[in-house]
């Protein structure tokens, strides 16, 4: 376990833990990306997988923090399990088929509440979930997230779902 209890001012408190990407091939984690154990037996209590291979349920039980680094298939790496972290990805807007328009969003204050979207690999707030957060939530936002306008489908990535880097505050433990 890796706690930085202190450190340069505003630096934040947080937990980190070794983590295990469980991937046999192929699959990597994304930095940012949140994490859950992987509970089949084998080096359990370390290996992780995103949370699309596990579905919902599992990933509300299980989640293991937010991942620091990219981790190929097999690496070693940490995961922050309680604290600020900083590169935590969470999905803005999300639309039907790549040649959609992305529908714009107001701003969202911090302290907004956090769930896995299990689809996307990434966090979802409250306000952006399909119905509401009715399981324990996973962390908040620690900053505020400005609004955009909408766009044209062409004018941004061609996926079904737009994702931001931000800082949440996770709590794994």
């Amino acid at each position: 376990m890796n706690a930085a209890y202190v450190g340069a001012p505003n630096s934040g408190n947080r937990i980190k833990m070794p983590v295990h990407n469980d991937a046999s091939a192929g699959a990597s984690i994304p930095a940012g990306t949140p994490v859950v154990l992987s509970v089949d037996g084998t080096h359990d209590g370390m290996d992780v997988a995103l949370p699309s291979n596990k579905g919902q349920t599992h990933s509300d039980l299980f989640f293991f923090g937010v991942v620091t680094d990219t981790l190929t298939a097999g690496q070693p790496g940490e995961s922050v399990v309680w604290g600020l972290a900083r590169g935590a990805m969470l999905v803005r807007a999300t639309r039907a088929a790549n040649t959609d328009n992305w529908v714009g969003s107001t701003s969202i204050a911090s302290a907004a509440l956090l769930s896995i979207d299990t689809v996307n690999n990434a966090f979802v707030t409250a306000a952006a979930a399909t119905g509401s957060i009715t399981r324990r939530p996973l962390g908040f936002l620690a900053n505020d997230l400005a609004s955009f306008a909408s766009t044209l489908s062409t004018a941004t990535s061609y996926g079904t779902a737009l994702t931001i880097l931000t800082k949440a505050f996770v709590r794994a433990l």
